[in-house]
């Protein structure tokens, strides 16, 4: 049910799916100086704690 208020492009962008994509990771080139272990850390996805988050 949409509200009469909602503008339409709105209301058809809330309408689509939500999909969930991984990164392509091999799509990205890292700097030649970059650390390979840097670079593997900051790949890695943080949870969120619930009880921290406000």
């Amino acid at each position: 049910m949409r509200d009469i208020e909602t503008p339409e492009a709105d209301a058809a962008e809330q309408e689509q799916p939500v999909t969930e994509e991984e990164p392509d990771i091999e799509a990205v080139d890292p700097p030649i100086e970059a650390d390979e272990g840097d670079l593997a850390e900051s790949l890695r996805e943080v949870p969120v704690d619930d009880d921290d988050y406000r």
